[in-house]
């Protein structure tokens, strides 16, 4: 499969995951979604690769927000379990899911 179509894949399955309620939860969400489709979908071009506390940045002035930069996108998760990824350059939304609460990401 092709990396596109992992990423479609990816986020068809975040997108339907029951929202969780709180930050690890939801990195945890990410990251096991980003692992099942690499395993089932695997390809041979450009690997995806989950966020990773490597690449993490303060959000000066949020403390309720954690941010993930990857290459071309980044991934911001709300304490309430909320996840906001977009692309760095743009900062087209390609997935925003609210928390347990149903509130979602504020920038």
């Amino acid at each position: 499969m092709t990396k596109v179509e992992r990423v479609v894949e990816f986020l068809k399955r975040m997108t339907a995951a029951l929202p969780v309620s709180s930050a690890s939860s939801a990195f945890d969400l990410i990251t096991k979604t980003f692992v099942a489709v690499g395993e089932e979908m695997a390809g041979e071009d450009d690997p995806m690769f989950p966020p990773s506390g490597d690449f993490y940045y303060d959000i000066e002035g949020r403390d309720d927000l954690l941010l993930f930069r990857q290459a071309g996108h980044e991934t911001i998760i709300r304490m309430n379990g909320a996840i906001l990824i977009r692309n760095r350059k743009t900062k087209a939304v390609s997935l925003d899911k609210p928390g347990h609460d149903g509130k979602k990401v504020d920038l």
